[in-house]
């Protein structure tokens, strides 16, 4: 296990993939991957994660992301580089969180 400490990060959840920490910002719409060593790798916005409450991994590295202020399941790419809105309020989808 590592001991290392991650200067300055402001995160509402965290989650771990094979060394990799991802966590989001419910105020600052985004999401952030860095290493275990601290070392930062992406960060992404876009305008269908809109009040993120909620992050999960699939085993490919595909982030998954409950948008609640705008109803809708993000996936972001394990580079991430692209977004895809895979649920909607017109699939049922009303407030959610993973």
């Amino acid at each position: 296990m590592s001991q290392t400490i991650l200067e300055g990060v402001r995160a509402t959840q965290i989650s771990l993939f094979e060394r990799l920490y991802l966590w989001y910002h419910f105020h600052e719409n985004k999401v952030c991957c860095y290493k275990s060593t601290g070392e930062p790798l992406w960060t992404f916005q876009h305008h269908d994660i809109d009040g993120p409450e909620g992050i999960a991994l699939d085993k490919n590295g595909f982030v998954y992301i409950a948008s609640r202020k705008n109803n809708r399941i993000v996936v972001v790419s394990p580079d991430g580089k692209t977004c895809k809105t895979i649920l909607s309020e017109a699939d049922g989808i009303n407030y959610p969180v993973i």
